[in-house]
């Protein structure tokens, strides 16, 4: 293999997240696999939270390459599957759940940011870095109960420094990679209600049945 075929196979690899055939991140026969199954309820801080799939087998095996190991080409298609197939409601700006710096750091991006930089451009909307995360805690991936969660999640998010008039009447789109118990997109959701938006609804990739 030469060093241009080697590079490309590092940031571009060209194996199916779920079956490991060569080819693509996601080959056709595990795509006709997936469960589309969107979701969408009313919950008390976001106008509408809605789903693409649910997070089981091929959901999960994308989302874990993206995060886990890294495989940021993921991303892009995670956020084209959701600009297909999903139902997004009307809005006027994009924006992402983030990480704390140290985990950033860690992982070497943050994979929500990454899909909704992705489906903002494939929306022609504005993606825009409304909050941040404050509070570096244990991986919530290891707290299952609902409860916990969101004890745990509570005043992890604070509002960026920036012209809050640009938010003035909009409808704000959070994206996530995961809905497990809505916990921090709720508390997102809760931090951004502090400007004068209009409407806040969530979309995530995958949800836990």
């Amino acid at each position: 293999m030469s060093l241009s075929d080697w590079l490309l196979e590092l940031f571009f690899p060209r194996w199916c997240c779920h079956c490991g055939s060569y080819g693509e991140l996601l080959c056709a026969d595990c795509f006709n696999q997936i469960e589309f199954s969107v979701e969408i309820v009313k919950t008390e801080n976001l106008d509408s939270l809605s789903s693409l799939t649910v997070f089981n087998a091929i959901g999960r095996d994308l989302i874990h390459a993206l995060k886990y190991a890294s495989v940021k080409q993921v991303a892009i298609t995670c956020a084209r599957m959701m600009y297909l197939y999903g139902k997004i409601p009307e809005v006027d700006i994009l924006t992402a759940v983030p990480l704390h710096p140290h985990r950033q750091a860690q992982r070497g991006f943050n994979q929500a940011k990454e899909i909704a930089i992705e489906l903002a451009r494939l929306l022609k909307l504005p993606y825009l870095e409304i909050t941040e995360r404050v509070v570096h805690t244990t991986n919530l991936a290891k707290v299952s109960s609902r409860q916990q969660r969101a004890k745990t999640i509570q005043g992890q998010f604070r509002l960026r420094e920036f012209d809050h008039t640009l938010l003035v009447n909009k409808r704000v789109l959070i994206i996530d990679d995961v809905w497990t118990t809505g916990a921090t997109l709720q508390e997102v959701a809760l931090t951004i209600k502090k400007l004068p938006v209009v409407n806040i609804a969530g979309f995530v990739f995958a949800h836990e049945t």
